[in-house]
């Protein structure tokens, strides 16, 4: 019995240390993942803030970039110039067309409605092309161009606008000035030069 009972009791013993050594290893595991986990978790905030750093540089130098470079591109100002280049021609195009029937003075409506048009049109291409330089200057490698460009406009502004007003009022003179103006802002235009 004696035997028996130290039997019982060492079995017992080691199947108490049989469930106690899995238990112990399940958690050693779970302590080493955790640990692996808060390394990682750790890595990652790192990480993150040196984005976060890295993205708060790069907002700031292009805060400073927009505030500090106020002149538009090259290629920008090409766009704006070809845009204002064609509607200019596009008006003085329609121009031509009626330009006999405006030296003939005949006061006919149609040609009034024309002209009118072509009045106003010339003079919101004028201000969309000037309005494109409100918020940015003239790239440094345009501006002797573009004083160029705004010396013609100018002409072909007032010139038309003359040659409106003349038509209106059947005045020789006026339009005989008037298209010189006008042809005045059409050879400057042709003689810009982009070098």
């Amino acid at each position: 019995m004696k035997k028996s009972l130290i039997i019982l009791s060492s079995v017992l013993f080691l199947t108490a240390c049989n469930k106690e050594n899995p238990q112990l290893e399940e958690k050693e595991a779970i302590q080493k993942e955790i640990k692996d986990l808060k390394s990682k978790i750790s890595d990652e905030k790192i990480k993150h803030k040196a984005i976060n750093n890295s993205l708060e540089k790069i907002n700031k130098e292009l805060e400073l970039i927009k505030g500090s470079s106020s002149h538009m591109s090259n290629t920008n100002y090409t766009d704006f110039f070809n845009t204002y280049a064609k509607n200019m021609g596009d008006n003085f195009k329609r121009y031509a067309d009626i330009e006999e029937d405006v030296k003939a003075l005949k006061k006919d409506p149609n040609i009034q409605t024309e002209l009118d048009d072509i009045s106003k049109a010339v003079q919101s291409t004028s201000k969309t092309f000037d309005k494109s330089f409100s918020s940015n200057n003239v790239p440094e490698s345009f501006n002797n161009i573009h004083d160029q460009i705004m010396k013609a406009d100018k002409n072909l502004v007032e010139g038309i606008d003359l040659i409106n007003q003349s038509y209106k009022k059947s005045d020789q003179a006026q339009l005989t000035k008037a298209q010189e103006q006008l042809r005045k802002g059409i050879d400057q235009f042709d003689q810009i030069q982009f070098n």
